[in-house]
């Protein structure tokens, strides 16, 4: 094994000190990797979203979600630590525990609300307010 990579998921990667700046809280910081990416345009409020997922090198997930229209960014981070049936979420300033089975429902309102955004089903509703415990 390479010195400084990681096998766990597969092939070896490179785990590196990463630093995701953080609007709400003090900046995650973390030993590990990002394994996916995705941004995404929204042409009603013209805000464009970038979101960017990692694993650590202690087995924990964190991710950043950095949004911007052109005149304001906002950047928000947080650390997930998976423990039996709770997940602690963290924002750089708070953290909230919660049961991992809502945590799983809360991902599939949000991808039901991004379906019904996509056919124009519900345009007024917005599932932005629950990604956020910042607030």
């Amino acid at each position: 094994m390479i010195s400084g990579a990681y096998e766990k998921r597969g092939p070896a990667v490179r785990l590196e000190k990463i630093t995701l700046e953080n609007d709400h809280g003090a900046d995650i910081v973390f030993r590990g990797y990002q394994y996916a990416q995705t941004s995404f345009y929204e042409g009603t409020s013209g805000v464009l979203t970038k979101q960017e997922l990692y694993a650590t090198e202690d087995g924990h997930e964190a991710f950043s979600i950095v949004s911007s229209d052109g005149n304001f960014k906002s950047k928000r981070a947080y650390l997930v630590r998976r423990e039996e049936e709770f997940c602690r979420v963290f924002n750089g300033d708070k953290e909230l525990i919660v049961p991992l089975d809502w945590l799983i429902l809360f991902a599939q309102v949000l991808w039901k609300i991004d379906e019904e955004k996509a056919a124009g089903v519900g345009a007024e509703k917005s599932g932005e307010r629950l990604w956020s415990v910042n607030e």
